[in-house]
């Protein structure tokens, strides 16, 4: 089904082999019913967008590079609290030593902290530097699914657990931003694969759980305002061809323009 890359000691992504999968839960509200979907190979980070991916993208200039912002005409700086680029960064920086510390209370490198606490917006220019974009829905799905047939009905726990496809599944920490927009009929969602709006009706569709989400199947589905920054946001980036070495990499003398 699936093979892990590691280049080098890159971080690692996943590929995903074309198929028709299984996807969704007729147990949780908006995420049924369960279906059959047929999916074109792809490769997906095996665990969130780090801050030192985040890093690279910053000091490469990418908050400055309208070609990263198809999405947002004004660019990423319209979307920051502040003018400061600076204080944007301490303010993710803080977010995300502080969602890590749930997970693991050992320090970390940057590449082990999960970048979260930024928009949509933000997420899909950081995919977009890498040669990436953020998962399609069903293509989360796919590649979150465990052995396990999780049905929790109550409040969220953290799990640590890998999907059947090697990635780490972040459930109970992390909801992570998808490309599409959120649908109340779980069927016109995971199988659409169109870009969402910046003003989507119903917002941009949200995949994983946090400890306020009262479900932790990788079925579960959830809505977000694409402007709004919450802690407990991160994003993995999917490719249609396998990535370079550079689009994986977190060397910062990789250049990924």
């Amino acid at each position: 089904m699936s093979e892990l890359l590691d280049h080098n000691a890159a971080p690692s992504c996943v590929h995903v082999e074309a198929g028709t999968y299984s996807i969704g839960n007729d147990s949780i509200p908006q995420a049924g019913p369960r279906h059959q979907t047929c999916l074109k190979e792809f490769w997906i980070d095996a665990s969130a967008v780090s801050l030192a991916h985040l890093e690279v993208f910053i000091a490469s200039g990418g908050y400055f590079e309208s070609r990263w912002w198809s999405d947002s005409p004004q660019g990423g700086r319209a979307f920051l609290d502040s003018g400061s680029i600076d204080k944007r960064c301490i303010g993710i920086h803080m977010l995300s030593n502080e969602v890590t510390k749930r997970m693991n209370p050992r320090p970390r490198f940057s590449r082990e902290v999960p970048a979260v606490g930024i928009t949509w917006m933000e997420a899909a220019a950081v995919c977009r530097f890498f040669g990436a974009r953020l998962p399609f829905e069903s293509e989360w799905e796919v590649a979150m699914q465990t052995d396990e047939w999780n049905n929790s009905t109550g409040t969220a726990q953290a799990k640590k657990q890998m999907s059947r496809c090697g990635c780490e599944l972040h459930l109970g920490l992390l909801e992570e931003w998808t490309a599409g927009a959120f649908t109340t009929r779980h069927w016109r969602g995971v199988d659409s694969f169109e870009f969402a709006a910046v003003d989507a009706p119903y917002g941009v569709c949200l995949r994983g759980s946090t400890r306020e989400s009262l479900f932790t199947d990788t079925a579960f589905r959830s809505s977000g305002d694409p402007r709004d920054p919450r802690e407990f946001r991160g994003f993995r980036r999917v490719w249609c061809e396998a990535p370079t070495y550079d689009q994986l990499s977190i060397d910062f003398r990789g250049g990924h323009q």
